[in-house]
């Protein structure tokens, strides 16, 4: 039995509406791998749908101060369509998370994502913005990772060193 995929729609996989399917084939072998659906404008306008309301629900929870919910539904954005531009937001989202809570984690997950829109989207026009960002992201997060490491000594309110 042959395997057919399906259209991965905001977040679920939905059997297509078109009735053509074109073969997977593996290029070393020309074995048939797998069919996918040749998806009419039906089934592509469902998708471009899904990421417009995936992408409305991450704005208003990024505008809202909602970071977790805002790279979920930039996430599903992307699965629904993925264009760079939402790689971009969800690091953003990443970014404001460990600016305001100072977590390295948040910075960290911040530079995988703005990593992979540079990756995707070879023409960015503000590359040279994000490389730099990613500088700054990663430094901040290794400077967090030391303060937590190694905390300055404990001092008495006049600045001199606590005894112990």
């Amino acid at each position: 039995m042959q395997l057919v995929l399906d259209n991965f729609i905001n977040g679920a996989w939905v059997k297509s509406t078109g009735a053509t399917l074109l073969d997977v084939t593996n290029p070393a072998t020309g074995e048939v791998l797998a069919k996918v659906p040749l998806s009419p404008a039906a089934d592509v306008d469902a998708a471009v749908k899904a990421a417009q309301a995936a992408f409305s629900r991450g704005e208003t929870a990024y505008l809202s101060g909602k970071y977790d919910d805002a790279t979920e539904a930039f996430k599903q954005a992307y699965a629904s369509r993925p264009m760079p531009q939402f790689l971009y937001n969800i690091a953003a989202a990443f970014h404001l998370k460990g600016k305001k809570g100072s977590d390295p984690d948040s910075y960290d997950k911040a530079v995988e994502y703005y990593k992979r829109y540079l990756t995707e989207d070879k023409e960015a026009a503000d590359k040279e913005t994000v490389t730099k960002t990613i500088e700054i992201l990663e430094a901040e997060a290794k400077r967090l990772r030391d303060a937590t490491a190694n905390p300055p000594p404990a001092t008495n309110p006049d600045g001199t060193p606590t005894s112990v």
